[in-house]
């Protein structure tokens, strides 16, 4: 009676875990077919960001902008959103609100020049948001290639800084009130 009730749990035990083994394993046959993103890609997964290094039949790699691997599961992310971002480029851009004393054309044009300066190309500016003490704008400039996604997202932000501060314009935060 014993050996039989090893063997109920024993096949239980194998049952409930080859559902998980079975499931990523379907997963992964979906995400090649699929081909929703491939190695050299970068994907954003709740709050991890990095670039696809191998898709295999179990888990997904990714390495993280601290160069460390991280291996998710294929059926957690054939259940949730994957933001995507693929190698042949993408927008890059950055958010910063500016005073409503400042003028609209003269932030959008430093705006662009900052992103010129930080080596993107075709830059718009899109006014995201009108708020209680400022504007919200952010700037767009086309990365040819995604490789370089991480690097040049900072430096957008450091030209924007400076390139403001050389026109004299302030970064305003939500505790400054005129």
């Amino acid at each position: 009676e014993i050996l039989s009730v090893l063997r109920i749990f024993l096949s239980a035990s194998i049952a409930l875990s080859s559902t998980s083994l079975v499931g990523n394993t379907m997963a992964g046959i979906m995400l090649r077919l699929m081909k929703g993103y491939r190695a050299g890609d970068f994907i954003e997964f709740d709050d991890l960001l990095g670039r696809v290094t191998d898709i295999g039949l179990l888990h997904t790699e990714i390495q993280l902008v601290t160069r460390d691997i991280v291996a998710l599961p294929n059926l957690l992310l054939v259940k949730k959103a994957v933001k995507v971002t693929r190698r042949a480029g993408t927008f890059v851009n950055a958010s910063v609100s500016i005073g409503y004393g400042q003028s609209h054309s003269g932030i959008e044009s430093a705006l662009k020049e900052a992103a010129e300066a930080s080596g993107l190309t075709e830059p718009f500016v899109f006014v995201e948001e009108l708020l209680d003490h400022a504007v919200r704008y952010r700037v767009y400039g086309l990365l040819e290639e995604s490789n370089q996604l991480i690097s040049k997202s900072s430096e957008l932000r450091c030209s924007i800084l400076d390139t403001l501060h050389g026109h004299g314009i302030e970064i305003m935060s939500p505790d400054i009130v005129n």
